[in-house]
Order: C-alpha cells, then sequence, then structure tokens
C-alpha cells in the first residue's frame, strides 16, 4: 500500500547508485516492533520506525558504517503538508466554498479520507475548527485535536499545548513575534524532529545496528541560508513544496520525481498488529495489565482495545492508530524496563551485585583518578 519501489528504481537509476531495497510485511513490524519500543525507550505513536531499523540492519550487512540522510529538508524547505495547511486555514475566511473545496482536495491525496466524496465533511470541520492565526500554536491546532484521544489513555492527562509554550519561554523563543510559517517551522522542530525523528526513528534505530546517521540539512549554515529564504522560493504559492531545491537540482534528478505529490513516510500501523496478532499483543492487552503501569485509566484502555481488535482494519481512525501504539509501546516499555520480563526486558535485569564488585569499582576508580 505505502509501496515506493519504482520512485527507487527511478531515481537510483538517474544518479547511478548501486541500490537495495528490502520488503517490509505486516507481519515482520508486528514482530519486530518490541525491539523498536527497546531501542527507542520512550512510547510511540507510529509503526514507521520498524522499517528503518530492518533498513539498518541491511545497510550494515552491506559493509557501511555512516550514512547520510534527508531529514531536516523538510522543516526547512517547508515540505511537510502542515505548512500548506496552516497558510491555507490563515486565509480560509477569504475563500469561496468552491475554493475552499479545491485546495482541501490538493491537501493529502495520498489520504484516503480525503477522497472526493469526504470534501465537504471536511471543509465543514476545517470551518468548525477555526482558530487565530496570530495564534502561537494556531498551526497545529488540527494535531493536537487528534492527539487528544491519546491524553485519555493517562488518569491524569497534561496539558500538551501549555508544555510547548512553557518549552518555548524557557528556550527564550517568542512565537508572538514569528510570522505563521516561522512558528510552524519552530514547532515542527522542537516537537516532531527534535523528540522524534532524530531520535526514536532516526539514530536509535540506526544505532542499533552499529550505524551512524549523518543530517547534511540541518549543518547551521544551510539551515541558516534556508531560513533567510522568502517563504515563496520553499513553498511556491503556498502548494509547492521545496520549489527551490527542484529548481536547483533540475536535469539532476527526474522530473517524474520531482513533481510527484510529496507523501510522508509512512507504514501501517494499528493494522499490522492486529493483522498479525503476535504472542505478545493478548499478554499485554489485558485490564490487570493496564493497572500495574499505575498512569493509564483502565477503563479506557479497555473501550479502545475492545474498538481497534474487533473492528475491521479499515475502520480504524488516524485518532485510534496513535492512541492504540501509545497504549502498546507503554506496556512495553512497563514489561521490559520496570518488571524486567518479554524478550528484551531479560536484558535489563540487574546482576547481583558482591563485595568483589564493590572493591573492583573502588580501585577503578582509583585508577581513573
Amino acid at each position: 500500500k505505502f509501496d515506493e519501489t519504482e520512485a527507487q528504481r527511478l531515481a537510483s537509476g538517474a544518479i547511478g547508485t548501486l541500490h537495495k531495497s528490502i520488503r517490509v510485511t505486516h507481519s515482520r513490524i508486528a514482530s519486530r516492533f518490541p525491539e523498536a519500543v527497546w531501542h527507542a525507550e520512550a512510547p510511540l505513536f507510529r509503526t514507521a520506525l520498524v522499517p528503518l531499523l530492518e533498513l539498518s540492519a541491511l545497510v550494515r550487512e552491506s559493509g557501511i558504517k555512516v550514512i547520510l540522510t534527508g531529514e531536516g529538508a523538510d522543516e526547512l524547505f517547508l515540505g511537510y503538508d502542515i505548512f500548506k495547511e496552516a497558510l491555507l486555514r490563515s486565509r480560509w475566511r477569504d475563500l469561496s466554498d468552491a475554493e475552499r473545496r479545491e485546495a482541501v482536495g490538493r491537501l493529502y491525496p495520498y489520504i484516503e479520507h480525503f477522497s472526493a466524496a469526504n470534501i465537504p465533511a471536511l471543509v465543514a470541520y476545517i470551518t468548525n475548527i477555526g482558530g487565530d492565526p496570530s495564534a502561537p500554536l494556531f498551526s497545529h491546532d488540527l494535531r493536537f485535536s487528534n492527539g487528544l484521544l491519546s491524553l485519555r489513555l493517562l488518569k491524569e492527562p497534561t496539558n500538551c499545548a501549555r508544555s510547548i509554550l512553557q518549552y518555548a519561554t524557557e528556550a527564550g523563543v517568542d512565537l508572538t513575534g514569528m510570522n505563521l510559517v516561522d512558528r510552524t517551522t519552530w514547532l515542527e522542530v522542537a516537537t516532531l524532529l527534535h523528540g522524534y525523528l532524530l531520535s526514536s526513528q532516526g539514530d536509535r534505530m540506526a544505532l542499533a545496528n552499529s550505524v551512524e546517521n549523518r543530517c547534511p540539512f540541518l549543518d547551521f549554515r544551510l539551515a541558516n541560508f534556508a531560513w533567510s529564504l522568502p517563504i515563496d522560493y520553499r513553498l511556491r504559492d503556498g502548494m509547492d513544496e521545496k520549489w527551490v531545491l527542484k529548481r536547483a537540482f533540475e536535469g539532476i534528478i527526474p522530473s517524474a520525481i520531482t513533481t510527484r505529490h510529496k507523501t510522508p513516510f509512512r507504514a501501517p500501523d494499528a493494522a499490522s498488529l492486529v493483522a498479525a496478532k503476535p504472542d505478545y499483543l493478548a499478554r499485554l492487552l489485558q485490564t490487570n495489565r493496564y493497572s500495574a503501569v499505575g498512569i493509564l485509566d483502565a477503563k479506557f484502555c479497555e473501550s479502545l482495545v475492545r474498538k481497534v481488535m474487533n473492528g475491521p482494519l479499515g475502520n480504524i481512525s488516524p485518532r485510534e492508530d496513535q492512541a492504540f501504539l501509545l497504549l502498546v509501546s507503554t506496556l512495553l516499555l512497563h514489561e521490559q524496563f520496570v518488571l524486567g520480563q518479554g524478550d528484551f526486558g531479560r536484558r535489563v535485569r540487574r546482576p547481583k551485585v558482591t563485595v568483589a564488585h564493590v572493591e573492583s569499582g573502588r580501585a577503578f576508580r582509583g585508577r581513573m583518578q
């Protein structure tokens, strides 16, 4: 469903690289998800890091220790759809109904529920969300709204918006003094890029196979240059993302690559686990497990699991996807790092400490001093 094989072959053939690929299945994602959680050491809301864990293993098997990645390009050159979405919402009141329908239809053509039949409902949803374009977190209103379901997993939900504003204040960042695009960029960098893409999905999946990531787009000189460019150079007419990069590589990268719609790196989420039904899933999804963690609302967890596990795979919403994976990964973390159980939890069992160990440690510290 998310196969990019043809685009890979086209790009590789154009620039003459020795290309290798792997095919990742539902069952493979499900079986390796606990290992990804083990290396991430954090709750996860996606499964996309499992294919990257697989990919880093292929890189290592190929004898490569250091790789270049494109992380940072979407943040600096406005490649993500959230930039288009924020700009569209900021001028929403000035658009006619026909213009609204046309613009929404162009936003997410790769997402099934953005089909033509659903456009009127999506237009109504964006209209109801409203919001003040000058508000610090305006660009991420829809994302925070989708995350509210996940917060219900907790007995004592936190206020994410307040936490982000506090983080910005402590970092000395004045979000109210930025234009909309710069605010959106800062929020993407400070949250998704910093906390997930470079860490859980990036370095940790690569270093699990002793591979080091290098991110040339995040060199401070290139970042400063990109930040200084006019918005229209990066997002032409509010819809054509990475415009200046595409122009820079005309004649090098095939036009079939540069003109295809930008899509995020995706993998089947809850559907992978539900379809494959790995052994650990039945073990984790028990009421006593929710209560044992201590921070989870067991009643809501039961309701969510019943809905996801018993309904058609195609009916799992993006909000339920996130919440379900956050629940499963939190239960895995508790099993692995608190209880010291499961395939990976056995690695954290504390060894018995003897007097000899203590004396050896003292001697080592003495030598170091």
